[in-house]
């Protein structure tokens, strides 16, 4: 599929228009008050920087015969030291798993494997963009990689943080979905993208998940509501619990449940409060255990029970709520 590129259309990245994809008014509070970047993002985006400039010096020497696994070792560690005092230890912790096992991966690597990658220039850059709906899409790719399939790629994506990212997560991610409806508008040749994780504090590589173009229609559509959303939604907000919860703006949003907004602003006293509730809750069940021992009669009010008379298959029996209705194991 062909398109022009505007030079004065508006550019929108993956992470803006995933906000705006969430919640209009989380993405106007966030464009509003300025969220600043958490120091395992910033030091993730130091090793980004590292794997950057080793792939560049190491495709520089291929042409010379090539480095050597350690020599690559080396050179990643030299790029971190160079970054911010505050950064390098968590961005040392971040890579040190996997660096050696990068470095394997990126030596045998060739230019005609690399289609783009991060700090690549040229037709190679990881900058990837589309215009749609008025708007520029862009997003840098970490790693484009060719297969012996001109219709088939393979897309590598650094992640630096805590969170352990399998197939499951890849396959339900904006982020990616957002990636390959890039790839897929600028290589029309492409029918699939094969797309993996490297989390790097693990050493550990997903298996590849495959999006087809087929794929795309639902997720450009998506991607054009996101569009919308941002141009003439507002402030309307779509509340659910469980974005909630983790909405960086969360204690700003008139929307939101005021027990979230309390557990926000104050997560200390939230967790006070829950350890107190354990402990209230725990001499409850023993004093209900004992009373029901005492008098030998379960103790039962609107639908609910507490006893011993749940059935069940271990030996030792143990006193807990259950449906007053059938008694049966749920």
């Amino acid at each position: 599929m062909s398109f022009d590129i505007v030079d004065d259309i508006p550019a929108i990245d993956r992470s803006t228009l995933e906000r705006w994809s969430e919640c209009p008014l989380q993405a106007s509070l966030c464009e509003q008050h300025r969220q600043s970047v958490d120091m395992i993002a910033q030091s993730g985006e130091l090793v980004h920087q590292a794997f950057s400039e080793t792939l560049k010096y190491v495709m520089a020497a291929h042409v010379d015969g090539g480095l050597a696994a350690e020599e690559i070792v080396d050179y990643v560690l030299k790029e971190l030291s160079c970054g911010r005092a505050d950064l390098i230890m968590d961005a040392y912790d971040a890579v040190r798993p996997s660096v050696r096992a990068w470095a394997y991966f990126a030596r045998n690597l060739t230019p005609s494997h690399i289609m783009r990658f991060d700090g690549g220039k040229g037709a190679r850059s990881g900058q990837i963009a589309y215009d749609v709906s008025g708007v520029r899409l862009t997003c840098e790719l970490d790693l484009l990689m060719a297969t012996q399939s001109p219709e088939v790629v393979h897309l590598i994506d650094y992640k630096t943080g805590w969170k352990r990212w399998n197939e499951d997560t890849v396959a339900k991610s904006f982020q990616f979905r957002f990636y390959t409806l890039l790839i897929f508008e600028n290589y029309p040749e492409c029918q699939s993208i094969r797309v993996s994780i490297w989390n790097t504090r693990y050493n550990q590589r997903t298996y590849s998940v495959e999006f087809r173009r087929d794929d795309m229609v639902m997720i450009k559509s998506m991607i054009i509501q996101a569009i919308g959303a941002k141009n003439y939604g507002g402030n309307k907000a779509w509340p659910a619990r469980d974005k909630c919860e983790i909405c960086p703006v969360l204690n700003r949003c008139a929307a939101a449940d005021e027990d979230l907004k309390d557990i926000a602003a104050n997560p200390e006293q939230a967790l006070t409060q829950l350890v107190l509730l354990e402990q209230k809750s725990e001499a409850i069940r023993k004093s209900l255990e004992n009373l029901v021992k005492t008098t030998g009669r379960e103790i039962v009010v609107n639908g609910s029970a507490f006893g011993f008379a749940k059935p069940k298959r271990t030996q030792k029996p143990k006193a807990e709520i259950y449906s007053a209705a059938t008694g049966d194991d749920e």
